[in-house]
């Protein structure tokens, strides 16, 4: 059966966890958590059949999706419309605007609805800065002798 797109939504969420520029390691595609959506963007998804979740480990996601791309990067702008490099990474907290793709599938495991990522908009920046790594063992923390 071949898929079958449906009507596109567009939502406002808090970005986690992008992957919109590479590819995910787990699932091998793009994809961007949008957490914190309202009642009313969750129940619009839900009427078209996606899944909305509210299970995550952290309360302040709230209700969320995990749309993804499995062949192409979606386009990312910046809030005037801009073109966003793809080395500023957008960091957990960021708030975006996005269009999702829903389309039906038939799998042999089954049928639904899933959707993709038509393009995003970033709204307010929270720059991705890192998350450690080995340089901070060697940051001067007042204890020279830390044994």
């Amino acid at each position: 059966m071949p898929v079958k797109y449906l009507e596109e939504v567009i939502v406002s969420a808090v970005a986690k966890y992008d992957r919109t520029r590479s590819v995910d390691s787990m699932s091998k595609k793009y994809q961007i958590n949008l957490t914190q959506l309202s009642d009313e963007e969750a129940e619009k998804l839900r009427s078209l059949g996606l899944k909305v979740r509210d299970d995550s480990k952290d309360p302040k996601d709230g209700l969320f999706v995990i749309p993804k791309n499995g062949m192409y990067p979606p386009e990312v702008v910046d809030n005037e419309g801009n073109p966003m490099p793809p080395e500023i990474r957008i960091g957990n907290g960021s708030k975006v605007r996005v269009l999702l793709t829903p389309y039906e599938y038939d799998a042999p495991h089954g049928q639904g609805v899933a959707c993709g990522i038509g393009g995003v908009r970033v709204v307010e920046l929270q720059e991705y800065s890192g998350g450690g790594g080995v340089e901070k063992l060697f940051e001067e923390n007042g204890d020279s002798n830390p044994f």
